[in-house]
This record gives structure tokens, C-alpha cells and sequence, in this order.
């Protein structure tokens, strides 16, 4: 949710001239309309009927290990949030950004990310898959390579 929370911020918001440079993990655009669907189909009808009641249903989040509440009327007020991908060419001029991604992240396909860079109207963009990593990019290699790149982005912008 950060990466699409981040290029929301850089393409909508009126604090977005003061973003200077974008380091996202696994992004994702739009995911939880589409992820709540999935989830309902696989739920029995009287969860499914309590969400449309308005009530909270627990469900276990894979890319949390957790269970985690879910209420209908939480996904519904995202939709304001939905970013169409034209957006993203208003990320441009010198802004570089640099995206991390699993190729096995079963959560969010990391194909995605090479929408996301040629959706951007930055040409400094570059995308780094690591053929091993899962969404939640957290073994010790990843960070390594999270923090490299993060190194790699303040000394652009000094």
C-alpha cells in the first residue's frame, strides 16, 4: 500500500512539488477493490452477508501473517483514492525513482511494475526485480538491497 500511497502523493497531491525522489517496495495501484473481491468469493455466505450488513469479518492476511478485520465500507471509501495510471506521466521532470520487486511475490504480480515505470513520465526510473524475494521483501539480501538504493537515491539529490 505505501508504493501506491507514495506515487498517489506524487501525482495528486499539493505537497508534490516537494517530493524529490521515490523508493518503492512491490507497488501497487488500485489493489483493494480487485483484492476484495478475490477475498469475498472465497468467503461463506453468511461472512459475505455480514460484510453487506456493514459488519467487520476476520480474514488471515497472507502478506501480514496476521488475521486482520475487513469492513465492505473500508474498501468502498479507497475508491476516491484509485489512481488511473495516465496519472503517473504527472511524475516526471528529474524525479527519480526506483522500484524493488520479488519476482515471487504472490501478493502483488512485480509484472506490474514495469506498468508503473512505463506509466511514469520520469525517465529516471529504473526497476530492480530479485528473482527469490516474496512481497515482503525483508530478508537480509533485500534490505541490503533496500538500503543501497535508498543510499543511492540521497546521493542523487544532494
Amino acid at each position: 500500500m505505501g508504493g501506491w500511497i507514495s506515487l498517489w502523493l506524487a501525482a495528486h497531491s499539493p505537497l508534490r512539488h516537494r517530493i524529490s525522489g521515490l523508493v518503492l517496495i512491490a507497488p501497487a495501484l488500485n489493489f483493494f477493490r480487485p483484492e476484495f473481491a478475490r477475498i469475498i468469493s472465497r468467503l461463506s455466505a453468511a461472512d459475505r452477508a455480514s460484510l453487506e450488513s456493514g459488519a467487520a469479518v476476520d480474514i488471515h492476511d497472507s502478506s501480514l501473517g496476521r488475521i486482520v478485520p475487513l469492513r465492505k465500507s473500508f474498501v468502498d471509501a479507497t475508491a476516491k483514492y484509485e489512481l488511473d495510471p495516465s496519472a503517473l506521466a504527472a511524475i516526471s521532470g528529474n524525479i527519480p525513482v526506483s522500484i524493488l520487486h520479488g519476482v515471487g511475490d504472490e501478493v502483488v504480480p512485480y509484472r506490474g511494475s514495469l506498468d508503473i515505470m512505463e506509466g511514469l513520465g520520469s525517465d529516471r526510473v529504473e526497476v530492480t526485480f530479485v528473482k527469490g524475494a516474496d512481497h515482503r521483501f525483508s530478508d537480509e539480501s533485500c534490505l541490503q538491497l533496500l538500503q543501497d538504493k535508498v543510499d543511492k537515491m540521497i546521493e542523487q539529490l544532494k
